[in-house]
């Protein structure tokens, strides 16, 4: 009896013991990002969404540069391998044109989650150490593009929002300068699909899309990551 309660206090300071090395590596992570988007998929500057007395325009949107940022931790795994995990807000703005005409300006914001594998470092220079990792996250989002709303009863022009949500799959590399300091480059793909389209601010249903609507595209980014010690 003794040697099972002796046992059972032994595995319980290793668990306590495991856990605190665990909470002790655990840190704190802000990461800000430029971001360069592209949208492809069905937006194609061609397509017409129709509705009862109204028209959504599907827009060409030129890629361009946007910012985002992430607040999450960062944890050592083992091996010399790292994991983050973080919540993020990122927002781009593009040229919209349908049939060739410019519509103006599309915004489109998005929240998420977003996890990295950071791999082993590879260089063997202090100043140049870099870590090679994998992305994946979930994301959802809200496109809005002027002028992309027409009312046929009375041939007005209005904004249209184009909700959608998102699977990013990518990698790059990390390049570490000092224990809290690292610069991130990175290039992913969002894998995408618009689930929800309607005039912007208006109330009511959405448009029932008969045709699914895929936003997907090529993402690059160039992050500065602030790391802080977790008590």
């Amino acid at each position: 009896m003794k040697t099972k309660i002796i046992l059972f206090l032994l595995i319980v300071s290793g668990i306590f013991n495991l856990q605190n090395n665990l909470f002790a590596q655990l840190k704190t992570c802000l990461l800000f990002e430029g971001l360069y988007s592209t949208i492809n998929g069905g937006f194609d500057g061609e397509t017409i969404l129709i509705g009862e007395d109204k028209g959504f325009l599907v827009p060409k949107l030129k890629g361009n540069w946007g910012y985002g940022f992430s607040l999450g931790r960062s944890n050592e795994i083992g091996y010399d391998m790292v994991f983050y995990g973080g919540l993020k807000y990122a927002r781009f703005g593009y040229d919209a044109t349908f049939l060739e005409e410019n519509l103006g300006k599309a915004k489109n914001n998005l929240f998420g989650m977003e996890y990295k594998f950071l791999f082993p470092k590879f260089s063997s220079i202090r100043l140049l150490e870099t870590r090679l990792f994998i992305s994946i996250g979930f994301e959802v989002g809200i496109l809005k593009v002027e002028n992309g709303y027409v009312d046929l009863s009375y041939n007005r022009l209005g904004d249209v929002s184009f909700s959608w949500y998102g699977l990013p799959v990518g990698s790059g590399f990390a390049i570490i300068l000092g224990e809290a300091i690292s610069i991130n480059l990175g290039v992913d793909y969002r894998f995408a699909k618009i689930f929800g389209v309607k005039k912007s601010g208006a109330s009511g249903a959405s448009l029932d899309l008969k045709d699914k609507l895929y936003n997907g595209g090529l993402n690059c980014s160039i992050g500065l990551l602030i790391s802080f010690e977790s008590s």
